[in-house]
């Protein structure tokens, strides 16, 4: 602690322990474990620009950058993680729904099918980190126990229109997905169609008999290679899945 790299460090690796110990502690065994790693370090660098941002450098320079050298796959998975951070769904849906992955199981031992299906969810949301504007990409995630669905509110001619705003697309792709099996539902907007989200979440809670409301969160995303711009994402039990 005499000297500014030695605090730096120090200030660096209890960022390190403190995830590993902290983070999902009971759902880490039973997600793929190149995935796990990922994503520990991607949770220490959000964490340090939240805490401390000056000890970023310290970070990337001394553990990061030396994770990803050994790892091609690391490389790959930490621009993912970016841009679902950028995107404000690292926390809300990634961890979300690893964390309730591994509560199925703990304590139990894991296997080789629990870590696939882990890594398989991974690739599907990383899938929805970059789509691009009216690209068709998979909505859904359709697991041996991970069900869920995704309903992007994105293209606004669509949601708004002269009698006022038309939710009845995405409300028709919600009652499939419950005929499908689904059991969570991510409603995600940005932009002037979180107001779309907001209606749709109304009419959802209208019926109560099907859709538990679980969270609701406002913040800044980063779309494409847009400015942070407001955003929205609304979960959903559908009750008779579950």
């Amino acid at each position: 602690m005499k000297d500014r790299h030695n605090q730096d460090e120090n200030f660096v690796n209890a960022a390190i322990v403190s995830t590993e110990q902290t983070l999902i502690p009971n759902s880490r065994y039973y997600i793929e474990p190149v995935v796990m790693k990922s994503i520990d370090l991607q949770y220490v660098k959000n964490l340090i620009i939240t805490k401390n941002r000056n000890k970023l450098g310290c970070y990337i320079a001394n553990f990061l950058t030396p994770e990803i050298e050994k790892s091609e796959e690391i490389e790959e998975n930490i621009q993912i993680l970016e841009k679902l951070t950028e995107q404000g769904v690292f926390t809300r849906i990634l961890l979300q729904e690893l964390k309730e992955y591994g509560l199925i199981f703990y304590p139990k031992n894991s296997n080789n099918s629990i870590l696939k299906e882990s890594k398989h969810f991974f690739n599907v949301l990383s899938e929805l980190a970059y789509k691009k504007h009216h690209e068709d990409v998979k909505l859904n995630f359709l697991g041996n126990y991970l069900k869920i669905g995704f309903v992007l509110i994105g293209i606004t001619t669509k949601v708004f229109n002269l009698k006022g705003i038309n939710t009845s697309p995405y409300k028709q792709r919600i009652f499939k997905y419950e005929e499908d099996g689904i059991k969570t539902v991510y409603l995600l907007a940005w932009g002037i169609n979180t107001i779309a989200a907001k209606k749709l979440s109304e009419e959802l809670e209208l019926m109560p008999e099907k859709f538990q409301k679980i969270s609701e969160s406002s913040y800044k995303a980063k779309i494409g290679n847009n400015k942070k711009i407001e955003a929205i994402c609304i979960s959903y039990k559908i009750l008779q899945n579950f």
